[in-house]
């Protein structure tokens, strides 16, 4: 993940974190990917973690969905 970081321009990368008041329970990264000949904003999900005490609980979907949302409104469009 810090190489991820490190090498992605910062327009390039969503990140997002669920909390569960000061405790961190799961995060979603989205990062860009680029092709010469291709001038849409394409995105891909990864990765994607779930504390195991907080998985099936929806937490994951919950995230995933708050993430499309802004990259949405950042005038990214689904695929």
């Amino acid at each position: 993940m810090r190489d991820i970081l490190a090498r992605t321009d910062p327009g390039d990368l969503y990140c997002f974190v669920a909390r569960d008041g000061e405790t961190l329970i799961g995060a979603v990264c989205f990062t860009r990917l680029r092709y010469v000949e291709d001038p849409r904003r394409v995105f891909l999900l990864s990765p994607m973690a779930v504390a195991p005490t907080q998985q099936r609980k929806g937490v994951g979907q919950r995230l995933i969905r708050h993430a499309l949302a802004e990259l949405s409104a950042a005038g990214s469009r689904p695929c």
